[in-house]
């Protein structure tokens, strides 16, 4: 056998062998593109799922947040209701006949414990308070019921300070109920 010979078996073989190898690596390629599209499609769906679950997450959230803005501001605005009652309330006090506004005084006026001291009254109300214990001046200040003073205690009995300190949950709780706020 020629040089040439033996050249071109040794050619022929490795073109069949080329062959081989390209046939192998095709297919190689085939199954790993497969493989690729394969872990692509589960990463896609993953994340689709994550993102659902996240996006699911927002929007209770959202909807928590509105829930609890609208509860606050129809607290605020039952609040704003009660307060509103109240004021006119204490303006339905100060505007009293003046034989009613006389016994609410006169039940005041016993329950103060000092012997001596002045009761300060709105403008015009100082003949509606019988006192032998107390002075009565009238004072611009004071719109319904009084404030007591003396050298060692001030008593603010004004419906002002009765309806909006002293008995303020008291009320606010009736006229909530009134109001069918609760």
């Amino acid at each position: 056998m020629s040089l040439q010979d033996i050249l071109k078996k040794i050619l022929d073989q490795a073109a069949v062998e080329i062959k081989a190898i390209e046939k192998e690596t095709a297919e190689k390629k085939k199954e790993l593109e497969a493989q690729s599209s394969e872990i692509e499609a589960t990463e896609m769906a993953q994340l689709e799922e994550r993102t659902a679950e996240a996006l699911e997450s927002v929007t209770t959230k959202a909807e928590s947040m509105a829930r609890r803005e609208k509860a606050k501001k129809i607290s605020h605005v039952k609040k704003d209701l009660v307060h509103e009652a109240m004021e006119k309330f204490v303006e339905h006090l100060n505007k009293l006949d003046d034989k009613t506004y006389e016994g609410i005084l006169a039940a005041l006026v016993d329950q103060i414990d000092e012997k001596s001291g002045t009761l300060e009254v709105p403008k015009g109300k100082s003949g509606l308070v019988q006192s032998s214990k107390f002075q009565v001046s009238e004072a611009a200040d004071v719109s319904g019921g009084f404030r007591f003073k003396n050298d060692r205690v001030v008593i603010d009995n004004t419906f002002e300070s009765l309806v909006f300190s002293q008995f303020r949950s008291e009320l606010e709780i009736y006229f909530a109920e009134q109001l069918k706020l609760v």
